[in-house]
């Protein structure tokens, strides 16, 4: 590249970092003067409410411990008797500082003035759900609260009560017996299994990279897909992926979901893996990975194994999301040792999904997260651990070692149409399916 375009090249950007400066400052003393601007009106009129409107103003800013002062200012002019609005807003600021309790009192005290609050319901039902009070918190879930998930669509608190009783006229749906299509695991093999589920677009989609990305990481695992109604073509390329080497095999069952929707049919198969997973879980004495076939492998995943030897499940859980149980657990990879505690987790995993699946208006967004959720915080004697999120990748992008970070284990992704298709078309995804 010739001098002078390397050079306008370089003013260019160095324009664009100085306006990507100077509009973060001016946002800040824009912030910075509302936040003055309301400081003065609550001095001038103390209230209630003027205290309040600074601690929402400092709240969104970031400043939990400031806004935190100004909520108790607020409690002390309402004489110790916050307004709906604010009791909320003072459990929002104390679930950001940690102090759970202090959520809890508040999100208490915000159903006794009105009982119907769908916030106070579902933020108080997660937070005693992760303290281990899943009686309590089962009650305010049947109320049945619409919650707005990451990707826009809307789910229902009642997946999170699987063992409630079907309304009449509920429709079931039936599970088929899982069998295997080629292939099948042995008892003496010491490889660790990495599973899948996937219906027959998926398989075709994913499966072969997914393969091939596990072939090279520099371990050797087996791996088995679970196929929820294979069609024939996915039947010949299940068998010639078997061909191409011991490492791979496939189950499959033949369940009838005609009369569900769309959103019920992806549920199901989201779910599906569980049902292979409680299938095969006795008969292997290894470690299996249970994790979403979009994704791929990119290092050897040798930690994740360092790490899970010493509990007897591993799961991706994020704590500080104590408040929003939908997202406390994600499904996206977890790992089940060969221990008895283990086998009950399972069993208690696969026992929630079939109560579940007794009314088929509960197959919405999540169901798949809500149980395992509930499966890992009720589990009593089971030692669960932890995944670190920095071995996933979660973004479009694709993924790159870093000076601070090393290459992650998981390419996996967040929002699965629009970030999918940037994953198919990647130079390092193509890698994997040529």
């Amino acid at each position: 590249m010739p001098f002078r375009s390397r050079f306008r090249l370089i003013g260019g950007r160095l324009q664009q970092l100085r306006a990507a400066r100077d509009a973060r400052t001016d946002n800040i003393r824009v912030r910075a003067f509302h936040v003055q601007s309301a400081l003065r009106a609550a001095r001038l009129s103390p209230s209630e409410d003027s205290y309040g409107a600074l601690a929402q103003l400092l709240a969104d800013q970031g400043n939990s411990r400031e806004a935190t002062r100004a909520m108790a200012m607020a409690e002390r002019l309402a004489h110790g008797e916050l307004s709906l609005r604010w009791c909320i807003l003072g459990a929002w600021i104390a679930v950001n500082l940690g102090d759970r309790r202090r959520a809890e009192m508040l999100l208490s005290r915000a159903l006794r003035i009105d009982p119907t609050s769908e916030s106070a319901t579902y933020l108080l039902g997660s937070l005693l759900a992760f303290r281990g009070a899943l009686p309590a918190a089962r009650r305010l879930f049947r109320r049945d609260v619409p919650v707005v998930i990451g990707n826009g669509h809307v789910t229902y608190t009642r997946i999170l009560c699987p063992d409630d009783e079907a309304p009449s006229g509920a429709r079931a749906v039936a599970p088929g017996a899982v069998r295997w299509l080629c292939g099948e695991l042995s008892h003496d093999d010491m490889r660790p299994v990495y599973l899948v589920a996937a219906d027959s677009v998926y398989f075709l989609r994913y499966a072969r990279a997914l393969l091939t990305s596990l072939r090279l990481c520099g371990m050797r695992l087996r791996v088995v897909v679970h196929v929820v109604n294979p069609s024939p073509e996915v039947v010949a390329a299940a068998r010639v992926l078997h061909a191409s080497g011991d490492d791979f095999c496939a189950t499959f069952e033949e369940t009838a979901l005609d009369g569900l929707s769309p959103e019920g049919r992806s549920t199901y198969y989201a779910c599906a893996r569980y049902f292979a997973l409680s299938f095969m879980a006795d008969d292997v004495a290894t470690p299996i990975v249970v994790a979403d076939i979009d994704q791929v492998v990119m290092r050897t995943p040798r930690r994740l194994f360092d790490l899970s030897r010493r509990h007897d499940v591993c799961v991706l859980r994020f704590d500080h999301l104590a408040h929003n149980i939908f997202a406390l657990v994600s499904a996206t990879v977890m790992v089940v040792e060969p221990t008895p505690a283990a086998r009950r987790f399972c069993a208690e995993l696969l026992a929630n999904l079939k109560s579940a699946f007794r009314d088929d208006r509960r197959l919405l967004w999540h169901l798949d997260q809500a149980l395992l959720a509930l499966a890992v915080l009720g589990a009593e004697g089971v030692r669960v651990g932890r995944i670190p999120s920095a071995m996933l990748h979660l973004v479009a992008g694709e993924p790159r070692a870093g000076r601070l970070r090393p290459m992650p284990i998981f390419w996996s992704i967040t929002n699965s149409q629009p970030d999918n298709l940037c994953k198919l078309e990647s130079p390092s995804f193509a890698k994997f399916v040529e």
